[in-house]
């Protein structure tokens, strides 16, 4: 085959090869990152949202499971 006697027994030939395996290379290494930071993003979202729902639940907690009206106001509402 014509096309690869030139590729691999011409100078210019190699330089190519070699540019397309180099751009292969920082091609795989660009795609591994942006895997690798989608994949923090989404373990950082899940910690903030776990200490997001710790502070619920310690705030559900803290209020009587009767729904006493009266506690609310006192303890709960800014504007009352």
């Amino acid at each position: 085959m014509p096309f690869f006697d030139w590729l691999f027994n011409s100078v210019i030939g190699k330089a190519v090869a070699a540019g397309l395996a180099l751009a292969a290379l920082v091609g795989w290494f660009a795609m591994d990152q942006r895997s690798r930071g989608a994949a923090n993003v989404v373990t950082s979202i899940n910690r903030q949202t776990n200490v997001k729902v710790q502070a619920a639940r310690k705030a559900r907690d803290r209020v009587p499971a009767d729904g006493n009206v009266e506690w609310l106001r006192k303890h709960a509402c800014r504007d009352c």
